[in-house]
């Protein structure tokens, strides 16, 4: 298997499993500042870059006729549809796996799309994620920089914002892929759950004391109560993470969809200086990566973490490929 670690210098392989990973290796530009890595069915990586077009790989790097990505939206049960989000705020769709993009003009038609340009200009407000459940692919969810959620309920032609609790930044969010109408969200504010496709979000945060949330990542099981999410707090935002004592990061598990969470320490510690970026599930194992560039697995759905690599750049995105 291949661990492949977006980072803000080029994107990072890493081949093996846990207990046998090898060193990491650098196969993109150095100078590539990786918003967004996401590997498809068929094994064709995607990298999304800030302040320049997406590109492809397969074999080589290839442009994608895409402005700067920011987010990926993907479920390989749905191999030929694409989701790309970008700076400022657009959508994208691909239907036949990335050959042919299409811009979603219905996101400018949001009544409040104006009130996303905060704060005040240079900023331009970008996606932050994507999601959706290949149970219904037609309904796609996004996070917005200033805009709180977004949906669409037939494959992007119309698009409304959901506003029922959530409106602040939101970093990740997770469609169930079990439950359609079950979208949980990490956000600036601590957790959230809705179980009617957005109309109603709930804070869910028993448990949590570090309330800036950035990374999330669902483990699904046969049922509810198999079901894992992780998700990694800090007492603050990035701009804060420099300060003496760092991020005081803290990584969550729960297993009843957010109703309690307890912090994860074994073999990964507890207030780290160091924020947790990225948090993506394998299948058999689970990764982690930090804002120093430190990467953990756990091949116990987050019970426990082991670290095999740390001294690579700043982690912004993790994803898997066979070989």
């Amino acid at each position: 298997m291949k661990l492949l670690i977006g980072t803000r210098r080029g994107l990072w392989e890493i081949r093996g499993v846990p207990g046998t990973f090898g060193k990491p290796e650098l196969v993109s530009p150095e100078d590539w500042y990786v918003n967004d890595v996401r590997v498809l069915a068929g094994g064709s990586v995607l990298v999304g870059r800030k302040g320049g077009e997406a590109f492809v790989r397969n074999g080589d790097w290839e442009p994608l006729l895409l402005p700067e990505v920011t987010a990926w939206g993907y479920c390989p049960e749905v191999p030929d549809l694409i989701w790309a989000g970008s700076v400022p705020a657009s959508m994208w769709v691909s239907r036949d796996g990335g050959f042919t993009w299409e811009e979603s003009q219905a996101v400018y038609d949001i009544q409040d799309y104006g009130s996303w340009w905060v704060p005040e200009p240079p900023h331009q407000p970008s996606v932050l994620s994507i999601s959706f459940s290949p149970q219904r692919p037609e309904v796609v969810y996004a996070s917005v920089d200033g805009g709180g959620v977004i949906r669409t309920r037939n494959g992007g032609r119309k698009w409304r914002r959901l506003e029922g609790g959530i409106f602040d930044t939101v970093y990740t969010l997770i469609a169930h892929p079990r439950e359609p109408g079950v979208v949980f969200a990490a956000s600036a504010t601590g957790f959230f759950r809705t179980e009617d496709g957005g109309m109603y979000w709930e804070r869910v945060i028993e448990g949590i004391r570090r309330l800036h949330l950035q990374p999330a990542e669902l483990i699904p099981g046969s049922s509810k109560e198999e079901d894992v999410l992780l998700t990694a707090g800090a007492i603050a935002g990035e701009e804060f993470w420099d300060r003496p004592e760092g991020a005081r990061a803290v990584v969550y598990r729960s297993t009843d969809w957010g109703e309690y969470w307890y912090p994860v320490t074994k073999g990964i510690g507890i207030e780290l200086k160091e924020m947790v970026t990225a948090i993506r599930d394998a299948g058999v194992f689970v990764a982690a990566g930090s804002s120093q560039g430190t990467i953990w697995v756990s091949i116990d759905k987050g019970e426990s973490w082991t670290k095999v690599v740390d001294g690579l750049p700043f982690v912004t995105s993790i994803d898997f490929a066979k070989g």
